[in-house]
């Protein structure tokens, strides 16, 4: 993965399983290419239990949640809220929370919505990558997209969210971690925001200020 910042190099797996991370170390490849950072990927569909054997076997110090604007894409966010607020009660190591990355946004309200989930769990956002027919067309031509577009602007999304991770990376976060809802918060947030929703369909006036 470029990280688009010069002398930084950067390798991204896609490591599901622990079979994948111990290939990794019997190839030796982080000893031959000498990387300045290693990102996993583990799908959010992943159980806790992936990312509890990912933890064990390799030195994590940070953690960033991709996530859309879709409501059960942050339920499973508030999860790993959850289970980082778990772990680090349990262990003397403290795993650091690097933040949430808002990925597929198509408007400014969906960033607003996520942002407000952010700010009720006590998180913090650390970059944004819009939705665009550029990712699928880079795709279907079987490149990347700063190999096919390197001056768009999607590059430059891609760009500047490398130089928060690089950045994020060499500074210490002293805020408090994530504070996952408990289900009744986060339904009773969801409500909140259907209603919002559903008066902004409608066009209804609140406190005489029209929408």
């Amino acid at each position: 993965m470029e990280l688009g910042n010069p002398g930084y190099s950067g390798v991204f797996t896609a490591c599901g399983t622990s079979s994948a991370i111990k290939e990794i170390k019997r190839l030796r490849i982080f000893e031959h290419i000498n990387p300045d950072f290693v990102l996993y990927d583990i799908s959010g569909d992943s159980s806790h239990a992936t990312l509890h054997a990912v933890i064990r076997q390799v030195e994590l110090t940070r953690l960033c949640v991709v996530t859309t604007a879709d409501f059960k894409a942050l339920q499973a966010t508030n999860d790993v809220f959850r289970f980082l607020k778990q772990y680090n009660s349990g262990s003397n190591i403290t795993l650091s929370m690097g933040g949430l990355i808002l990925n597929s946004i198509t408007s400014s309200f969906e960033e607003t919505f996520v942002n407000d989930f952010a700010f009720h769990t006590n998180a913090r956002t650390m970059g944004k990558v819009p939705r665009s027919l550029i990712v699928r067309q880079c795709e279907l031509y079987g490149n990347t997209v700063i190999e096919s577009k390197a001056q768009s602007n999607q590059s430059y999304y891609y760009r500047r969210l490398a130089n928060q991770i690089v950045d994020s990376t060499e500074t210490i976060y002293s805020g408090n971690l994530p504070q996952p809802m408990s289900a009744k918060r986060l339904s009773d947030w969801s409500l909140g925001w259907a209603d919002q929703i559903y008066a902004l369909e409608n066009g209804l006036v609140t406190d005489g200020a029209a929408i």
